[in-house]
């Protein structure tokens, strides 16, 4: 598991703040976690590193691991709630390039989520696990927000019932 270092940032959220950080720990190898939380919606612009416009997908490399990248991210789940991350609409992007590298753009059910520090490495081990991807960096943002409208549909009729 990464540095507890995220959970201990999330303190600082109560002003108009934007925190864009990379991790790198020696033990584990987590440097491609890529963090960007904003704790308003008020004073946001929207550039590069809410997206990942700055990735080049390749397409014939994704489609060779998007259905594999996507069992496995089911396999990841918000310790909180009985749903994966996937089903519960946490996913907003995944894209794969020509190398193989897989980036994944997700957000968490709340800006003071309790496991925004856990998340994202079961992100990356579980991409990681798929056989021919070299890497995946994980990028969190809070924006849009997640609500209940993001679950799929099936899981949300069945929890929510509507």
């Amino acid at each position: 598991m990464c540095s507890p270092l995220l959970s201990n940032l999330f303190l600082f959220l109560n002003c108009f703040l934007l925190l864009n950080i990379s991790l790198y720990d020696y033990n584990t190898g987590c440097d491609s976690v890529k963090v960007v939380l904003y704790s308003s919606m008020d004073n946001i612009t929207k550039d590069v590193a809410q997206t990942l416009d700055d990735v080049m997908d390749h397409e014939a490399t994704r489609l060779q691991y998007i259905s594999t990248i996507t069992d496995q991210l089911k396999t990841v789940f918000d310790p909180e709630l009985p749903i994966n991350i996937y089903d519960l609409g946490l996913i907003y992007d995944i894209k794969v390039t020509a190398d193989a590298e897989c980036y994944v753009l997700h957000t968490l059910t709340s800006a003071f989520c309790p496991a925004a520090d856990v998340i994202p490495v079961d992100i990356q081990n579980a991409v990681q696990s798929v056989t021919g991807i070299k890497k995946c960096i994980v990028r969190i943002t809070m924006f849009p927000q997640w609500g209940p409208e993001t679950l799929d549909p099936e899981i949300r009729q069945l929890i929510l019932g509507w």
